[in-house]
């Protein structure tokens, strides 16, 4: 059932059937003119159905509704083009545009499959990952009208006047809203509660885990009442989650380093191996692969700061990357 949050905005509640994230926290600010939806769900009939009820609650004319997604995630832009009508702009970063678009190029899975079984990943297992993948099955249809906005540009929807803050790190385009005399801020997934946001890594975008504690910081730096994250509920200042977020990564880049000493020339799958992760399974090995990918993608990003620090070296061989601490 949608909740008024503040006067005029609302958030919807979408589940996400089959999602360890359990639920998409949407948002929706209303205006008598065109009112303004936040994140959308998978493209699943479950997602829509969900949607279409929470929607049909608040008397909601998606004729005279824009729709505003945070960041390229399945779960966020997956309904998009559904929900759209002619009337409807689709504001996202152009940058994660450009990511979301390549998930239809002919040779997306070729290019995964090249990048993380370079990183020890057995191909068989790589293969069921993706045929699992949350991001290949419900994505948005590919001809979505997307309008790309960036940071600092502003979006005025009834009284509120919205900020956009690119925040990279998550994705490489991933961006906040802010509401400066409502102190409120829509987070997406670059700050989460009560889950840790998953932060991989991107083809061509440099240090992911890097931008992202940066940005991290700068979100801590705005006055913010109200956290609208994406997912889950809020039980915590936004500073004192992003400290907390902070020192997370602060002890898996320890982990990571100390398992590199422990054992020179390691891959990052067997490095992800050894890992500790917060998911029901006894084994890496009980790790369904989807989920593994998933934590090859986090490990790879843990490397990358490592490496861009100068604290590891990277030896290729046979087309296979090996991790050494640096001498």
């Amino acid at each position: 059932m949608a909740e008024e949050i503040a006067r005029g905005i609302y958030k919807l509640d979408i589940p996400l059937f089959g999602s360890p994230l359990k639920n998409l926290n949407s948002y929706y600010i209303s205006d008598p003119n065109r009112g303004l939806l936040i994140d959308t769900g998978f493209n699943s009939r479950s997602c829509l159905d969900a949607m279409k009820k929470e929607l049909s609650a608040l008397s909601i004319d998606m004729e005279k509704t824009d729709i505003f997604i945070t960041h390229m995630h399945a779960d966020h832009v997956g309904l998009s083009q559904e929900l759209a009508t002619e009337s409807t702009k689709i504001f996202m970063s152009p940058t994660d545009k450009v990511y979301l678009e390549s998930l239809f190029l002919s040779d997306v899975n070729e290019r995964l499959a090249a990048e993380y079984t370079s990183e020890g990943f057995p191909p068989e297992e790589f293969e069921d990952s993706m045929k699992n993948s949350p991001m290949m099955r419900v994505s948005p249809a590919k001809h979505a009208r997307f309008f790309g906005i960036n940071d600092g540009d502003i979006l005025n929807c009834g009284d509120h006047e919205l900020t956009c803050i690119s925040t990279p790190g998550h994705t490489p385009g991933h961006t906040c809203l802010y509401c400066g005399d409502k102190k409120l801020m829509f987070l997406g997934d670059h700050v989460l509660f009560d889950i840790t946001p998953n932060i991989v890594r991107w083809p061509g975008f440099k240090n992911s885990l890097k931008e992202y504690l940066a940005n991290l910081k700068k979100i801590s730096s705005y006055d913010t009442d109200i956290a609208l994250p994406a997912h889950r509920a809020v039980d915590c200042s936004v500073k004192e989650r992003a400290e907390t977020i902070k020192k997370h990564h602060e002890n898996r880049l320890s982990e990571v380093s100390e398992i590199i000493r422990d054992d020179p020339g390691i891959t990052a799958y067997a490095i992800a191996g050894r890992m500790q992760w917060d998911i029901r399974c006894d084994s890496w090995e009980d790790f369904p692969p989807v989920q593994k990918m998933f934590a090859v993608g986090e490990t790879l990003a843990h490397i990358d700061y490592l490496y861009g620090a100068c604290d590891i070296a990277i030896e290729e061989r046979g087309g296979v990357n090996y991790y050494f601490p640096r001498v």
